[in-house]
């Protein structure tokens, strides 16, 4: 790379001076066997190496405990959240499975008054049991059918049933 012969570029050695006039020491890429390693973890490197001030290196070394704090106290909120909706998805599951069980239960003992009522043939009920499945309510729809006079008979019927 161009510029001041110092090195610096990609795979040459970063060459380090202090100030006193001691000859210049080579600084080889911080590199691991297993491959580069963090660029910050370079970089904090090669800072040390410059002998940064001490009020400088105090504000690094206090944001790293800072930030090492949050970052645990992160993960245990993180942990905690979880653990939390954990026991809300399972305390929704168990109301839900409860609820659906009293549907059940409300629908089968419907179902069992329906077919009771259904297969009761006393005689001389058959006119209740109509009256039963029809609607008395008087409607005052305009757009339906007068239906007043099948309503009237059905009632009468119910009240005196033919005899045979």
């Amino acid at each position: 790379g161009g510029g001041s012969g110092e090195g610096g570029g990609f795979g040459e050695p970063v060459l380090v001076g202090d100030d006193f006039g001691a000859a210049p020491s080579a600084v080889e890429n911080v590199e691991e066997e297993s491959g580069p390693v963090d660029a910050y973890a370079a970089i904090a490197h090669v800072d040390v190496l410059q002998q940064e001030p001490e009020c400088i290196r105090q504000w690094r070394e206090e944001q790293t405990t800072i930030l090492a704090e949050k970052d645990a106290q992160a993960e245990t909120d993180h942990a905690q959240w979880l653990a939390q909706a954990k026991e809300d998805v399972d305390e929704w599951y168990s109301k839900r499975d409860e609820h659906l069980e009293k549907v059940r239960e409300g629908n089968r003992s419907a179902e069992e008054a329906f077919i009771q009522e259904r297969d009761d043939t006393a005689p001389g009920h058959e006119w209740e049991r109509i009256s039963r499945l029809c609607d008395f309510a008087p409607k005052a729809n305009k757009c339906t059918k007068d239906v007043s006079r099948l309503r009237s008979i059905l009632l009468h019927l119910k009240q005196e049933p033919l005899e045979r």
